[in-house]
């Protein structure tokens, strides 16, 4: 069976956490064709870090982007990614292929549908990832989701990352035709309990990804100044967007300008090496749609300090360590909790165990299940 994968996230993104969905599934039908799916790309050119990487490790040729993509970060390029400029706007810059025969399914990687893709495929598939925009009230051109409830509303085939994001969908749309699949992430690799004791015992924390706005980073850049300031030797990992003077300032300072360290642009063995090195993960989002950064830091055996929400109780259940979001405090009870348990033999192989329940390769594994079954009804 074949199912085709559209330039959408791959443009929107050089990296992130849905375009690293997207790109794990692909590595996984592309390795194992005991699945049963051949995975396609409906265009030739990106710059996204983890297909470049992937498709590279499978001897597979993709061309950098030349043409610059009109990506949705202001009211008018959001306009420009919507409809019939979207499609002629990444047709160009990622130099679309022609639809296939009619017997394959298209599964579009973000929300800005328009009928052009739809056509020459016999199914559609969709993955939704959260509501955040719906919960926040992020109305118009300054939802970045624009035309999430379209494509949802004229999918075969939804594919929601966890419970918490399918229970929301029901909640705000209501009832839809396509077959609702929940189905979490996995992770990429599996550390050992010797690989973690065999590094040297410093208390850094790491994050992970973006931090304006309800990520959140404020509650750990408070919490951490708090520590520094009565003499912890803590140390702050952050990897993501560049920090500008403006969040140095008020995340960090220059008074605590060597306690923290700052990655842009990783590689997942780098990302990777960076989780298994880390005393702890620090997740202070308010709201998430799923959270990867925790099972990817459970799966090197480090421990995760996150807010207390629906999802990330959903992920991490019994192995993770909450604070009460907001409460400095606590927060900060929390990261020394986590320190103190992060070289715990018996908790990082519990952390390890549990883990080794999510894999990618299972992932991929129920969503070929559940093309197959919907093809067939």
């Amino acid at each position: 069976m074949k199912v085709f994968f559209d330039s959408e996230i791959f443009l929107l993104q050089k990296s992130g956490g849905v375009s690293r969905y997207f790109t794990e599934v692909f590595e996984q039908f592309l390795e194992k064709p005991s699945l049963g799916i051949e995975p396609n790309l409906t265009f030739e050119r990106t710059s996204n870090l983890h297909l470049k990487e992937t498709l590279l490790k499978n001897s597979i040729s993709i061309k950098n982007i030349e043409i610059p993509y009109f990506s949705p970060i202001s009211p008018k390029r959001a306009l420009i990614s919507y409809g019939p400029l979207k499609f002629i706007n990444s047709s160009i810059s990622a130099e679309s292929k022609l639809a296939p025969a009619k017997d394959s399914w298209l599964h579009a990687t973000y929300y800005r549908p328009n009928f052009l893709e739809k056509f020459g495929y016999k199914s559609l598939a969709v993955t939704v990832h959260d509501f955040i925009p719906e919960k926040l009230n992020w109305n118009g051109i300054r939802n970045p989701h624009l035309g999430k409830e379209n494509i949802v509303r004229n999918a075969d085939l939804i594919f929601c990352v966890s419970q918490e994001t399918a229970n929301d969908m029901v909640s705000i749309y209501g009832e839809v035709r396509g077959d609702i699949r929940v189905i979490p992430h996995g992770i990429k690799e599996i550390s050992t309990l010797e690989n973690k004791q065999a590094l040297a015992p410093e208390p850094t924390v790491l994050y992970v990804g973006h931090r304006a706005g309800y990520k959140n980073f404020i509650d750990l850049s408070q919490a951490l100044r708090k520590l520094w300031q009565s003499g912890s030797d803590i140390k702050l990992v952050t990897v993501g967007p560049e920090f500008s003077i403006s969040e140095f300032n008020e995340y960090i300072g220059s008074k605590y300008r060597s306690k923290w360290s700052h990655y842009s642009d990783v590689s997942d063995q780098v990302l990777f090496r960076l989780y298994r090195e880390a005393a702890l993960l620090c997740v202070t989002s308010k709201m998430e749609g799923f959270g990867l950064p925790i099972l990817e830091a459970l799966s090197q055996g480090t421990a995760v300090v996150a807010g207390d929400t629906p999802i990330a109780r959903e992920v991490a259940k019994e192995v993770g360590i909450y604070f009460e979001i907001g409460k400095i405090d606590s927060l900060i009870h929390s990261l020394l909790e986590g320190i103190e348990k992060a070289r715990n033999p018996n908790l990082i192989a519990k952390r390890l165990k549990f883990s080794s329940k999510f894999t990618w390769g299972q992932t991929a594994s129920k969503m070929a299940a559940a093309y197959r079954d919907v093809s067939n009804q």
